[in-house]
């Protein structure tokens, strides 16, 4: 798609909605995007990830740069919610994280069951930073070496994925449990297939805060989003007995991460108070602009 055979001709523009299909279908220019049905090989373009939504399922390879954009033919059928479509915290790689204060050790995921689970948007495919961890580096989930890790400061890693390609300019859906201290019973999921298996007794703890963006070093280039720390349990949805990398184990989310049993942490990005409703422009506030009710609102 986006090429010629001849490797010398490329498309410039946006392409949506792209189906395939072994009939003839009518000519009446749709208004909303379209869907599957037993007829259709191919599907794509039209979700927040290169992916195939017919029911063949094919894996969609990028090449080059091209990225997932908020801009489709169909004017949107609502305005933005934030429990329908939640949100993300953007990023910029130059010293930009979060911090979140140990509190009776609640961050602390210790020796047993946890889960981790987020969203990642990468605007470039650098390698070499954290995403969430100890401030101090006693535990971090980063990405290090072109493979997602699970690791400590000083040592390589505990876990890390074979096998994995990051994909610039479009979401990615990633998952780290340890169900037990088990042999190959930790593992790393990305879009709901499995990449890193490993084994791990290792007391994961928090010092004094937990990072989110990047540690000192490193930091995150681009969107996080639904990044939800269970402790003391892995979800049902994300526990499995494979140990076989590349096996399709779950299909990801297809709505905002909501607080489970064990949920430390849960953050949906989903409290600005200056946004488009449109969900398409990122819009950053300057010299204090902020919302105000001390003024009758002009409508209603």
């Amino acid at each position: 798609m986006a090429r010629a055979a001849s490797a010398v001709e490329y498309f410039t523009g946006y392409l949506s909605n792209i189906r395939i299909s072994n009939v003839i279908r009518s000519s009446t220019v749709p208004t909303s995007p379209l869907a599957s049905d037993g007829n259709t090989k191919l599907l794509t373009c039209q979700s927040n990830r290169f992916v195939d939504n017919s029911t063949n399922n094919f894996t969609i390879t990028p090449n080059g740069s091209p990225s997932v954009q908020a801009f489709s033919p169909f004017n949107p059928s609502a305005s933005w919610s934030a429990a329908t479509y939640g949100g993300s915290g953007y990023f910029d790689g130059n010293s930009d994280y979060l911090t979140v204060p140990q509190s009776a050790g609640a961050l602390d995921l210790g020796s047993g069951q946890f889960s981790l689970e987020f969203w990642w948007y990468p605007t470039s495919a650098t390698t070499g930073y954290p995403f969430i961890g100890d401030s101090t580096g006693n535990w971090y989930v980063g990405y290090e070496s072109s493979n997602i890790v699970l690791g400590r400061r000083g040592v390589t890693s505990d876990v890390n994925t074979t096998g994995f390609t990051l994909v610039a300019n479009t979401w990615q859906h990633f998952v780290i449990t340890r169900q037990s201290t088990s042999t190959n019973d930790t593992r790393i999921f990305v879009n709901g297939v499995l990449r890193g298996v490993g084994t791990t007794s290792q007391n994961y703890t928090i010092t004094t805060t937990l990072n989110i963006g990047g540690l000192a070093g490193g930091y995150v280039t681009g969107y996080l989003s639904s990044t939800n720390l269970v402790k003391g349990s892995v979800p049902a949805a994300y526990q499995t007995s494979s140990t076989t990398t590349g096996t399709q184990i779950f299909t990801p989310p297809t709505s905002p991460s909501t607080s489970v049993t064990g949920t430390q942490l849960l953050l949906n990005y989903t409290n600005a108070g200056i946004y488009d409703a449109t969900s398409k422009n990122d819009l950053e506030t300057v010299d204090g602009a902020k919302i105000s009710t001390a003024i009758s609102a002009k409508w209603g």
